[in-house]
């Protein structure tokens, strides 16, 4: 197996993003394919031949491509393979994949595909003159069905001079977009503007359209406010696009915020327990703003066929005991979890079911993290309550449990149910197996068409030697080729019978040799229940009666 990958190429290919087309339309918007096929002609015998050749060599790429994935994806489905190996296995086939779209985008005569279900028009090919090709794309509707596309955007946050100089004004720290994700949610009717003058006097008539984002730069601006905080898109002029209000930036793990353009963003917040106040003081200075660019572009994902939807991280809070109360009423609870940020040197924690037990002993409260089976996997110890009583115990695996004890005097402990989900790949639990039954079809599909193309060349070819006088003929063809081009009984070649040049005056046929030759191409055409010309002056025929003209030949307009 030829191809290789370092480190950083399998990283690449598994993105979410490799190998992803350029898109124009909305994520919002359908488009129906055209069952329309572009055609391509020919003019000559000689671009007929070019044509054809150049397909034939276009498809022994794809074969290679074809044959090294199927060694890949064999590797991969055996039982002895790791998760490491599969996840390269899935990256090189992509790869070798998008490089079969690559080979198809590139054949092209006179700037027209040929691959992609075209619809040929061929000169000088007889019954090969018009020809519809398969469509060899992996991800055509009618093509190899080898992978999938789907609407997808390629995201990446940047500074640009403002930026840096807004954020380095304002004493605001722990606060960081870590990941945007594209989700395609864009509401279909339009809704209410709540900052619109209309609803502001009472009137609620204004509206605003939520879209997708064209592809562009745009600016987002988080406005901090504690728990109160927003976070707004902007396009270069400063016109709103989207916004999510009341999200909470207050405390310390991920605050994943969804806007009505189609995309979700990550934050991660971080508390210093050794500052007077969270992140900024904004109850005594006011809310404050930091800024970034969004650099956006459409684009389709390329996945392949059978591949399950990369999915974010996700954590649920389940069935929590009641809340324990003291002899005045005020009670400890478990709130809420939410994601978190992995430590250095910790590992994330896997997708599953847990407990966890949370304990109050004076003012302070320590957690522990249980699996299913009863194991110990994670600690939160010594956490301090604010003045509020809420406390985040962050693992450090990913997972924050937030609980209140509100004025609650004395200590307990209560329990609660959480469930984790790592986020998902495209390539998890990926069925190799099923996949080499796609890259047969596949390969049998292109061998197919291969076999098409080259006995259409071998036709052509066999027409332009005889068109040549390079092709003799001999024995009952010869006679019947001269009986019907007026030739005499001396041994003579096809190119002297079509000019004419035979010394024999006698002709069986009305027509001059001018339009003898302009008629060829229809001439040499099978008809049914008839003999091609083609077939006499390769000399392949011998049983015909040489004194008697097939009826049903053509000499029609080409």
């Amino acid at each position: 197996m030829a191809m290789e990958l370092t480190s950083a190429q399998i990283t690449e290919y598994l993105s979410g993003t490799a190998f992803a087309s350029i898109r124009t339309n909305s994520v919002s918007s359908s488009t129906t394919a055209s069952s329309i096929l572009s055609k391509v002609s020919t003019s000559s015998i000689t671009e007929t031949l070019s044509l054809l050749s150049g397909s034939s060599e276009r498809m022994d790429t794809i074969l290679a491509n074809l044959q090294d994935m199927k060694e890949i994806a064999q590797v991969a489905a055996s039982e002895d393979s790791t998760e490491a190996e599969r996840a390269e296995a899935y990256a090189k086939l992509r790869s070798l994949g998008a490089g079969i779209d690559t080979v198809i985008s590139e054949t092209k005569f006179n700037s027209q595909l040929l691959l992609n279900g075209t619809n040929l028009s061929l000169n000088s090919a007889g019954l090969y003159g018009s020809m519809i090709m398969s469509d060899l794309t992996t991800t055509g509707t009618d093509g190899l069905n080898l992978a999938d596309q789907s609407a997808n955007a390629k995201m990446m946050i940047s500074y640009d001079s403002f930026c840096e100089w807004n954020n380095a004004e304002v004493d605001l720290v722990g606060l960081n977009i870590s990941e945007l994700r594209f989700t395609g949610k864009v509401p279909d009717t339009e809704d209410t503007d709540p900052y619109s003058i209309d609803n502001i006097m009472g009137k609620d008539t204004a509206s605003i359209t939520y879209k997708e984002l064209e592809t562009g730069q745009y600016q987002i601006e988080v406005v901090y406010a504690g728990k109160n905080s927003s976070v707004i898109i902007t396009d270069n002029s400063g016109e709103e696009l989207s916004r999510a209000d009341n999200v909470d930036l207050s405390g310390s793990g991920i605050e994943t915020v969804a806007f009505d353009v189609g995309i979700e963003m990550d934050i991660e917040k971080t508390q210093d327990p050794n500052s007077v106040y969270d992140k900024y003081d904004y109850e005594s200075k006011g809310s404050a703003s930091l800024y970034a660019n969004l650099d956006y572009v459409r684009v389709s994902s390329y996945d392949l066929a059978g591949s399950a939807e990369a999915g974010a991280r996700g954590v649920t809070l389940g069935e929590t005991s009641l809340a324990k109360k003291d002899s005045e009423g005020d009670s400890l609870s478990i709130t809420s979890a939410e994601l978190g940020i992995v430590s250095e040197g910790k590992r994330e924690l896997s997708s599953g079911n847990y407990k966890v037990e949370v304990s109050k002993f004076g003012d302070n409260i320590n957690a522990i993290l249980y699996d299913s089976r009863g194991r110990a996997v994670g600690a939160a110890k010594g956490t301090t309550l604010d003045a509020e009583g809420n406390t985040a115990l962050d693992f450090g695996n990913g997972l924050i449990v937030n609980a209140n004890a509100a004025d609650f005097d004395g200590n307990a402990t209560m329990s609660a149910l959480v469930g984790y989900e790592q986020a998902s790949n495209a390539y998890d639990d990926f069925d190799f197996g099923a996949y080499i039954d796609n890259i047969n079809a596949a390969i049998t599909m292109v061998s197919a068409q291969q076999n098409t193309v080259d006995k259409a060349y071998s036709y052509v070819n066999t027409i332009k030697s005889a068109l040549n006088g390079s092709l003799k003929v001999s024995g009952s063809t010869s006679s019947l080729i001269k009986d019907v081009l007026g030739g005499g009984t001396t041994y003579s070649n096809s190119y002297s019978l079509l000019w004419g040049t035979s010394s024999s005056s006698s002709s069986s046929l009305s027509y001059t040799s001018s339009l003898i030759l302009s008629n060829l191409s229809s001439s040499l055409g099978v008809q049914s229940g008839g003999t091609s010309l083609a077939s006499l002056l390769g000399g392949t025929t011998s049983s015909l009666d040489p004194t008697k003209l097939p009826t049903n030949i053509s000499l029609g307009r080409i």
